[in-house]
């Protein structure tokens, strides 16, 4: 069982001091391994932004506590989701026989070195460019779906059309086949992780990709954007946080869990991903270690 952590799990672990040693031979007994992703890292290098003391410790010790967990053999790390785009756009094509959505072992020492350097307070100018990045993107990505619906009127009327009630199923069938709006935007997914791809090309991935029954993670970002553009319709603006929060989402797209702390993601986390991914929400009646320790994988429906 792969149980991908939300950032904020992560947090109350280090909060709660829950040895890594211990929790990780008590999951390995259960074959289950947590999940890291490099948007993990990069949400937790964002506490050592800014000029304060307090927070660069904070860092150092999240990082140090994460580096302890990486030791072990309780943890794995994903792709990020425009890479599992990548991987599925060369099966579809027979270049690769599946995507492969975790991290080969070079790749996690990589990163086992990078931890361990900020866990030491290292917090470089290349960190902090890459946060800075990832802000940019996420700004950019608010403000250009909202500023897209409100210029297309019809656009936000068919949104509004659809009840909240109806959004899993419209959502579900917007990616079931090549409509012409998954189309455009998996098209333009595939252009801005392949600058060099040509729109001809991409629309030709992308209604592989559409047509194909596990590719995961083309469809997922095709519901984020959908979804996005859905509840900016509904709503008039979306939270500064919510790109980010479905990016952790869609990084669970290959994993048994998904785990966070946050009740607000209960209302969409299922719409992004799969009937094989669970989603659970942390609440600190019970310690997180006990917790964790009790999730099972979801089951798979009954046939009818």
């Amino acid at each position: 069982m792969t149980i991908y952590l939300d950032t904020n799990i992560w947090n109350a672990l280090c909060d709660q001091e829950v040895d890594p040693a211990r929790l990780g031979a008590t999951l390995v007994a259960k074959g289950a391994r947590l999940v890291l992703s490099y948007h993990t890292v990069y949400e937790l290098l964002k506490t050592f932004r800014g000029s304060s003391a307090q927070g660069r410790l904070r860092g150092a010790k999240l990082f140090s506590y994460l580096g302890a967990h990486l030791v072990g053999d309780h943890i794995t790390c994903v792709h990020e989701v425009l890479e599992l785009l990548g991987f599925e756009m060369a099966a579809v094509v027979g270049r690769i026989p599946a995507p492969d959505p975790f991290v080969s072992k070079p790749g996690l020492t990589e990163m086992i070195s990078e931890v361990r350097r900020l866990a030491d307070g290292d917090f470089s100018a290349q960190a902090d460019a890459f946060v800075s990045e990832r802000l940019r993107l996420s700004s950019v990505a608010r403000s250009g779906q909202k500023d897209h619906t409100e210029a297309r009127g019809d656009m936000k009327e068919k949104l509004r059309a659809i009840s909240t009630d109806k959004l899993g199923a419209w959502l579900m069938d917007s990616t079931s086949t090549a409509t012409p709006t998954a189309l455009s935007l998996l098209s333009d997914k595939i252009r801005y992780r392949f600058s060099e791809a040509t729109l001809a090309d991409s629309l030709l991935y992308a209604r592989a990709l559409l047509e194909s029954r596990t590719s995961r993670a083309a469809k997922a970002l095709v519901r984020a954007d959908l979804y996005f553009n859905w509840r900016c319709a509904h709503r008039g603006s979306n939270p500064k946080d919510l790109y980010d929060d479905m990016y952790h989402v869609m990084g669970a797209i290959y994993c048994d869990a998904y785990v966070t702390e946050e009740p607000a993601q209960a209302e969409y986390a299922h719409l992004l991903l799969t009937r094989s991914t669970g989603v659970h929400i942390y609440t600190p009646e019970v310690p997180i270690d006990q917790w964790l320790e009790s999730l099972k994988p979801k089951q798979p429906p009954i046939a009818a």
